[in-house]
């Protein structure tokens, strides 16, 4: 299998309205989302949801903070 794929769905844009990002390591391809400015906030999900679980947050806190979301590999996107 590549360490490298593209995601088998992309969520809706009204409802997951963010910028993906990716890291390549030699594990694979790590989706996140970095949003906003400021203090950063680390927003880590547990199994097996992904970083869609704190869109509503991310929407409340961006103005204020830095929102980093990752996906864990092989959860998400």
């Amino acid at each position: 299998m590549s360490p490298h794929f593209n995601p088998v769905f992309t969520p809706d844009p009204q409802l997951y309205p963010f910028q993906s990002r990716w890291f390549d390591s030699s594990h694979g391809r790590m989706h996140y989302v970095d949003e906003g400015d400021g203090p950063p906030i680390l927003l880590c999900h547990g199994n097996p949801t992904w970083s869609f679980l704190y869109r509503n947050i991310i929407v409340a806190l961006r103005d204020r903070f830095r929102c980093i979301a990752p996906d864990y590999l092989g959860f998400g996107l």
